[in-house]
């Protein structure tokens, strides 16, 4: 069930680098939230900005509460970032389909992440607790060690992590896409077959990754991120291309309603973004 209200900020956290936490007061979506779901906010009563913004959940808290994990980009987010706790803002959710559980037979779980496109792997990681998946691992990227955020959340969400860095700032000078192709090289044929791997990031980062995985027979789903007005699949200002052959009617897809989740191999990337 979708639920539509105004719903209170309880904090709004400078976390570092110019990324925030915000934990909002909504017992009616946290219970129903999954991981990769997300949420519309709406910012402003007027015109400025008239549209809502899709964000990511990184974190439930017992059931009440919805932490949000972001770095401001627009408007809506950098007046998001200035609001102070006790105000009220509107909130649409859950929203989107979940990452699917780990398939039968799985006995390695990687994810990949890309920035802030680590936002949603923290509730991923408390949900593939719950399941008694295996330890989870998580192959983290940025630009510098600064971007590198939110990994005390990450690590109480039982996640190991492994991180490098466009600039060598922290970890390894790598990019992450070959941090998963190492990863997957170095695991035989029948453990590469029991392996699934979750991503979410940029979109060149996501193509690049689709590409490894391609490569090593790999299986994953990935989160898309993308610009959307509604979030119901009316206003279709986040539709994204299907490989051909993918599909019974081949064309595009919504973001916001068949996604944001997508099977690895499934998406037709922009030109070049996969080699």
């Amino acid at each position: 069930m979708i639920w539509n209200g105004q719903v209170r900020l309880l904090e709004n956290r400078d976390i570092g680098h110019d990324h925030f936490l915000a934990v909002f007061e909504a017992r009616e979506v946290a219970g129903a939230l999954r991981p990769a779901q997300f949420v519309m906010l709406r910012v402003g009563d007027g015109t400025d900005p008239l549209l809502s913004r899709p964000f990511s959940v990184a974190r439930v808290g017992l059931g009440a509460t919805v932490d949000l994990l972001y770095k401001p980009y627009g408007r809506g987010t950098r007046i998001l970032s200035g609001l102070r706790p006790g105000t009220t803002v509107g909130m649409v959710g859950p929203l989107g389909r979940p990452f699917p559980d780990p398939p039968p037979g799985t006995t390695r779980v990687l994810a990949v992440a890309g920035g802030i496109g680590v936002a949603p792997f923290p509730l991923l990681g408390e949900h593939l607790r719950r399941l008694g998946a295996p330890r989870p691992h998580l192959l983290y990227g940025a630009r510098q060690a600064a971007d590198l955020v939110g990994r005390d959340l990450l690590e109480a969400a039982g996640w190991s992590i492994e991180v490098v860095t466009d600039d060598g700032s922290e970890g390894r000078r790598a990019l992450v896409p070959a941090l998963l192709d190492e990863t997957l090289a170095a695991l035989g044929p029948e453990e590469r077959a029991r392996t699934f791997t979750y991503v979410c990031g940029p979109t060149r980062m996501m193509a690049a990754t689709d590409a490894v995985l391609a490569r090593h027979g790999g299986a994953g789903q990935f989160s898309v991120e993308a610009f959307m007005g509604c979030g119901f699949g009316v206003c279709l200002s986040c539709v994204i291309p299907l490989r051909e052959g993918e599909g019974e009617d081949g064309g595009y897809r919504r973001v916001c309603v068949d996604g944001p989740t997508f099977p690895a191999g499934s998406l037709a990337w922009p030109q070049g973004l996969g080699a």
